[in-house]
Formats: C-alpha cells, structure tokens, sequence
C-alpha cells in the first residue's frame, strides 16, 4: 500500500505502510509503522494472517501513537 501519515501523541508524525501477500493456504498480513529523529529511526512491525492484522489496525494505530521520537534520552 501506500504511505499514510499518522500524527503521534507528541505531534511528530509517523508513517505506516500495510497490505498482505500470498503465503501458503492463506494471506499473510502486515503493519510497519516508521518515524525518525535526527539520530534514530523506529520502526513497529506486525505480522500475521491478513484477517486478524486487519482486524488490530485501529489497536495498532494506537500503539504507534505513543512513541515518543524527540524523547531526548536516546
């Protein structure tokens, strides 16, 4: 799929991909979620059949939300 924004908790934004792919009987699902610093990327990764990530896209979005890029400690 294409790029798609999502504005984090601390205002910065991230960017998710998802989509599926064939993979034995059934379709193989995934969510990266990605966002960078100046010194860091954080990547989030879910797998798993195409129905069930699909079904946690929302609880997925949400736990992408709550990264805290521009944290300072890193």
């Amino acid at each position: 799929g294409e790029p798609a924004p999502v504005k984090l908790n601390d205002q910065d934004t991230a960017f998710t991909l998802t989509g599926d792919r064939p993979s034995g009987t059934a379709p193989l699902g995934y969510f990266v979620g990605l966002a960078s610093n100046d010194k860091n990327v954080f990547l989030v990764e879910a797998w798993g059949p195409a129905e069930e990530v699909e079904a946690q896209h929302d609880a997925l979005i949400t736990a992408l939300k709550t990264l805290r890029v521009n944290r300072g400690w890193w």
